[in-house]
């Protein structure tokens, strides 16, 4: 796993109703297939992380704008 991927997980999870139970099926294994902690949000809505966003304007706002 990526830390984009965990960026990406977490903050889904983080308002998921079950939260524990999906990362347990999720990290739990069950051959033949490995535990896949993105198997944690499938079907759920994907939220964005709010400390990622706010870093990303803050930087996008110090570049250069073209004329």
């Amino acid at each position: 796993m990526c830390a984009h991927d965990l960026e990406a997980i977490l903050p889904t999870l983080a308002k998921a109703p079950g939260a524990g139970r999906r990362l347990l099926e999720a990290l739990t294994f069950r051959g033949p297939t490995p535990p896949a902690l993105e198997r944690a949000v499938d079907g759920i809505g994907r939220e964005d992380n709010p400390v990622t966003t706010d870093l990303w304007d803050r930087w996008k706002a110090l570049l250069p704008r073209p004329s």
